[in-house]
């Protein structure tokens, strides 16, 4: 929403506009009370689904950085994807330890969840929002919410029965 010249003093480059997007990761990941110490972590599926709503939702309201962060970050240089993979690793470390509760509350008798298990919870859901960014709006980010949930749950508490919601939604 700025002309191009004000934008070119602001940023001498497009790869600077991009790393200094990153930057607001974590007033993002704060907003959504992700990585604080007074983070509720989720104890349900209801639980989990309603966070990963508000996420996509939060996400969907900043259509232009999300599809910025999701679609265009990857051929903006290798400095932008090193950036954007340190950002995958800062949100992995805030949702961890609620996938890790989750998984304690919900079916101790599994050992815990390591790191790389939380890393492929959040590589497939960065898979999935991309392939459906690529032919919908932003603000359609919400209908992934069940999706995203099955997939935190076959992941994090794999013998956790599937809900009526997320069972409606699948194709198998």
């Amino acid at each position: 929403g700025v002309s191009r010249k004000t934008f070119y003093e602001l940023y001498p480059t497009k790869e600077a506009v991009f790393l200094d997007a990153y930057q607001t990761l974590g007033a993002l990941l704060t907003k959504l009370g992700l990585g604080t110490a007074s983070q509720q972590h989720p104890t349900s599926l209801d639980h989990v689904r309603d966070s990963t709503r508000k996420l996509l939702e939060t996400m969907g309201a900043n259509g232009s950085a999300t599809q910025m962060f999701y679609l265009e970050a990857l051929g903006a240089g290798p400095r932008v994807r090193a950036r954007r993979n340190e950002a995958i690793d800062e949100f992995v470390d805030a949702v961890a330890p609620g996938f890790r509760e989750l998984r304690a509350h919900l079916d101790p008798e599994l050992p815990a969840l390591s790191r790389r298990l939380c890393h492929l919870i959040v590589a497939a859901s960065i898979e999935l929002i991309t392939e459906f960014l690529a032919d919908h709006d932003p603000s359609q980010l919400p209908d992934l919410t069940d999706d995203l949930t099955e997939i935190i749950r076959a992941i994090a508490i794999p013998n956790h029965p599937i809900t009526n919601t997320t069972a409606a939604h699948r194709e198998d």
